[in-house]
């Protein structure tokens, strides 16, 4: 969480005040719940037969607001990509297929 704080805070000294996303690679991202997993204390909601544990997402309040991680079959090993998702949009002329169209009618 240290590496994801320094990274921030340096998109913050530029004029990042909203949340974000972190994308990251499902092994970093692994390894974060394993560290939260580990701190995690039991509570009333403890059951002796059955044990549930583990995260979708993890949700974390930095110098920005809320930065929530989620782990992505895309990103490579030691790579992370943050962003705010309210900002960013895909643009092209159409969307992605396979359908195989032709340009020009044929």
């Amino acid at each position: 969480m240290g590496k994801v704080l320094s990274a921030t805070s340096v998109a913050v000294g530029r004029g990042l005040m909203e949340e974000t996303a972190l994308l990251l690679a499902p092994s970093s991202f692994a390894n974060l719940v394993s560290d939260l997993s580990a701190q995690r204390r039991f509570d009333g909601s403890y059951k002796s037969k059955k044990g549930t544990n583990g995260v979708e997402t993890i949700e974390f309040y930095g110098q920005n607001g809320l930065i929530e991680l989620i782990p992505h079959a895309m990103v490579k090993d030691g790579d992370a990509f943050e962003l705010p998702l309210d900002a960013v949009k895909r643009v092209g002329s159409t969307d992605v297929s396979f359908r195989g169209e032709m340009v020009g009618g044929e």
